[in-house]
């Protein structure tokens, strides 16, 4: 099935099946998100517009509406999902409603009235260059950013955006000659609730046992994280969600598999559905 142009179907409770024209269905191969944070009072100021339909793209981290346009229904948490539902009223603030303010990353924003598109932002500026934020509609809504400076690049993926890389190391030294298990240095630093697909390279072994990553970060302990005697060149890791912020997560390596690593990467994936 071509789902490049498929009409967009409304499911019920506000989801859809299939994004509206310059949503993930209609995707460039990347493009700059920008992770709003509630505690840093992140948000968008926009000429005020009667709306009575709202369509965006959102990635919650915590699966959490709050700051979102009134009747938005829930996003599930750590996934990047469209939601589409009814309102009534002015807007002339985004990721904030009254005294609350979104944590996540917001995309795509389409706000209707009567059916017409007042306003469409695709919120992929990069804030650290400007604080305008599009109006694509041809409808001049543009919009302003409040206390954001960062935006970062992402790459599609297939089924999702990866981010850049956030291993702060590309390799390791060898691995548990000097104790058993030795942990490499920091490889990367975690945030709850995003997705991060991390992988490293086997570059040398001596030995056979199971090796790959620390469970600290909340990696699991189990296969494709760690495997017993892998080959040179094998890479380990795969896809998984942390539920704390600030941890360091670590390889290593035991007398019985002594290992160094290379090709070492840590990105955030936001996966579609």
């Amino acid at each position: 099935m071509n789902v490049m142009n498929l009409p967009m179907q409304t499911r019920p409770g506000g989801r859809v099946m299939n994004m509206p024209l310059g949503g993930f269905r209609k995707r460039a191969l990347s493009r700059y998100f920008t992770a709003a944070e509630a505690a840093y009072n992140h948000y968008f100021t926009i000429p005020e517009l009667t709306v009575d339909r709202v369509v965006m793209d959102v990635y919650s981290p915590a699966g959490d509406a709050a700051g979102l346009p009134a009747g938005a229904p829930t996003p599930t948490a750590s996934k990047y999902v469209t939601l589409d539902f009814a309102y009534s009223g002015t807007i002339s603030e985004l990721l904030k409603n009254g005294a609350d303010y979104f944590t996540g990353i917001p995309a795509n924003i389409y706000l209707y009235n009567s059916g017409s598109v007042l306003a469409y932002y695709k919120a992929d500026e990069d804030f650290s260059q400007t604080s305008v934020l599009i109006d694509h509609s041809g409808n001049g809504n543009h919009g302003a950013a409040v206390n954001i400076v960062l935006s970062y690049l992402n790459t599609f993926a297939g089924n999702g955006w990866l981010g850049s890389n956030e291993a702060l190391i590309s390799e390791t030294g060898l691995l548990g000659d000097d104790a058993s298990p030795e942990l490499s240095n920091p490889v990367f630093v975690t945030t709850a609730g995003y997705a991060y697909r991390i992988s490293a390279r086997i570059a040398e072994m001596t030995g056979a046992s199971s090796v790959g990553w620390s469970t600290l970060g909340g990696i699991p302990g189990v296969s494709p994280f760690r495997e017993f005697g892998p080959a040179v060149g094998d890479a380990i890791g795969g896809t998984f969600i942390p539920t704390a912020s600030g941890v360091n997560c670590f390889l290593f390596g035991r007398a019985e598999a002594i290992t160094k690593y290379n090709s070492i990467t840590a990105q955030k994936f936001l996966e579609i559905v």
